[in-house]
């Protein structure tokens, strides 16, 4: 009997991560559309890259 709780936990715990995991794609992916952007944007156009510092030389 012990062991099916810790089953139900493990499937309970696992549940509630993959539904914190959908509320956050879901919610990048409408900020997305809704402001045509990524939020994570400006980190990434923040770094220069070997490859583009060689293009603009």
């Amino acid at each position: 009997m012990p062991f099916l709780v810790d089953l139900f936990d493990q499937q309970l715990s696992w549940s509630i991560f993959v539904f914190i995991l959908g509320v956050v794609m879901l919610g990048t992916f409408i900020y997305t559309l809704v402001t045509d952007g990524s939020p994570f944007r400006t980190a990434i156009d923040s770094v220069q890259f070997p490859v583009d510092k060689m293009m603009t030389m």
